[in-house]
């Protein structure tokens, strides 16, 4: 099974805006593996997937796969995020960022998603996962100038985005596709980092929006509040933008990562296998692919540039899980380049 993530600017492979993608290719995990205490613990209430019975009893079976793509930060920095306008005149026409860009950065992402699923070993499914920031916001006085369109019509306009994505994907590739999404900090309405109500965000409206559209299709979207469990090939993920981890250092905070998975894990009465985050805009994989950072579909930006001299550039997430196994088994990164022009250096 396959997973696409992705988040403002759009960041995954898969799904519209700041989403996971996960691919699936068939299934043989049951409810009932999971220790008895996880199936009552409140927190344990996770995302059940139909059993997939591939042969008898006694007959070893090949490696079947299912994959999850992350999306992110779209409209934004992030993919998904804020419709941010990136000027490249500032920035040593390191990039080149609007609405039209980010529409066809989707496009190749959506292209992208396909040639490795068609080119790859069969998949049972696809998991889009939404990692936040796929709407902007005004948190930052700056942006608000820089936006090229309000946060209200950002949110109509990327729910429906969301939607059409995961609609061609599934025609286009004829796969059973599940989706999942959380909001980023970004297109928060309240000036200060929200904890209580997280939802009152502009992603949670775009997610609805794209989760009723979906509906209407027999796609499931569940939407999440501040963080998620996700469940694929046997596998455990938590799901959430990544804010509010602390730290110094410039680019993904590993420190602080770290930190912040082993204090959720000590939370919970079971295994978590992997800890799916956005928000630092760069795509990392670690620890075997236990934390898992998705990139951004906007790339760098003017801020990024004077604060830390530059970013990474577009990038999304496409990960592949063994559901016989239960493992994950590869991970592909997906690099558009549309905005992104040629330099040429002066003599």
């Amino acid at each position: 099974r396959g997973l696409a993530a992705g988040q403002p600017g759009f960041a995954a492979g898969r799904a519209a805006v700041a989403a996971l993608w996960l691919w699936r290719a068939g299934r043989l995990i049951s409810p009932s593996r999971m220790r008895s205490a996880e199936s009552t613990h409140p927190a344990c209430r996770l995302r059940q997937q139909p059993d997939g019975h591939l042969g008898w009893a006694g007959v070893d079976l090949p490696a079947v796969y299912r994959a999850a793509a992350i999306a992110a930060g779209v409209g934004t920095n992030q993919p998904g995020r804020r419709v941010e306008v990136v000027d490249p005149a500032v920035i040593n026409g390191l990039n080149n960022y609007d609405w039209q860009i980010m529409l066809d950065r989707v496009e190749e992402l959506k292209t992208g998603v396909v040639s490795h699923v068609r080119n790859g070993p069969p998949l049972t499914g696809l998991d889009v996962l939404f990692v936040g920031d796929m709407c902007s916001g005004a948190n930052h006085d700056e942006i608000t100038i820089t936006n090229e369109l309000p946060l209200a019509e950002q949110a109509v306009k990327m729910g429906s985005l969301q939607a059409k994505i995961v609609r061609d994907i599934a025609t286009a590739l004829e796969l059973d596709v599940r989706c999942g999404g959380v909001e980023g900090n970004h297109p928060r309405l309240t000036k200060a980092p929200a904890a209580k109500m997280p939802h009152n965000n502009g992603d949670w409206i775009a997610n609805m929006i794209a989760a009723q559209a979906l509906d209407e299709h027999g796609i499931p979207f569940e939407v999440g509040r501040g963080s998620m469990l996700w469940r694929i090939a046997g596998r455990v993920i938590y799901v959430w933008h990544g804010d509010g981890i602390r730290s110094s250092m410039p680019g993904v905070p590993w420190g602080g990562v770290m930190r912040r998975t082993n204090q959720i894990q000590a939370t919970f009465p079971h295994r978590i296998d992997h800890f799916l985050h956005g928000h630092f805009h760069q795509a990392n994989v670690v620890q075997g692919g236990r934390p898992i950072g998705n990139g951004a579909l906007k790339g760098t930006d003017e801020w990024v540039t004077k604060n830390f001299g530059g970013g990474d550039g577009p990038t999304q997430l496409l990960l592949t899980f063994d559901e016989r196994h239960e493992w994950m088994t590869g991970v592909s990164y997906l690099t558009p380049q549309t905005g992104l022009p040629t330099l040429a250096v002066a003599a």
